[in-house]
């Protein structure tokens, strides 16, 4: 994904396409037309980060369909899950978003997430093994930062000084409260 960010292209493409090489898979390079700053005030979005993601995943949503994919898989790990829940009590959201969800785009490809009860250290452990290279968001973004670093520096801290897997707690304790709902 390429988005425009206040007329500049974001990319780590070199990155992407390096690796698929490697891996002999297909990788597909998006370059949306609209610009993330003006989709943010075209949705009234409070962030950025929300416009972006809203714009990855229409573009993910409409390659999938074209491609005739049955899933979208999202790399998000055990530990963007136990910032997610705290990030919607902090804020306030409207529902718990839990990232294990698996919707559907418009009915067609399923959203999921296969890393999502797997902790960070282990993806990046795993990565430095198989000498894949990795792009950090903070390292192609100029929004990159905020609450939700905040709140990741405080749960690692937390997981190192006082509560052992404390980020595993934080999400089973969001999926034994919502037991039986929807989850979004």
């Amino acid at each position: 994904m390429a988005p425009t960010v206040d007329g500049k292209k974001i990319s780590a493409w070199d990155v992407v396409e390096e690796q698929a090489k490697i891996l002999e898979i297909h990788a597909y390079l998006l370059e949306p037309e609209s610009d993330v700053l003006e989709l943010k005030e075209e949705m009234n979005a409070r962030k950025v980060c929300y416009a972006c993601r809203t714009l990855r995943r229409i573009e993910l949503g409409q390659l999938a369909e074209e491609k005739g994919f049955d899933y979208i898989a999202l790399g998000h790990t055990l530990d963007d899950a136990a910032a997610t829940v705290i990030l919607s009590l902090l804020t306030g959201a409207e529902r718990l978003k839990l990232l294990w969800y698996t919707g559907t785009w418009r009915g067609g490809p399923r959203l999921i997430r296969p890393l999502v009860r797997c902790p960070e250290a282990v993806t990046k452990a795993l990565a430095e093994e198989l000498k894949v290279d990795t792009v950090m968001t903070e390292d192609v973004c100029p929004y990159a930062g905020g609450l939700r670093d905040e709140v990741e520096e405080f749960l690692d801290r937390l997981e190192r000084e006082w509560i052992p897997h404390v980020k595993g707690n934080v999400v089973g304790t969001a999926l034994r409260t919502l037991r039986g709902r929807q989850c979004h």
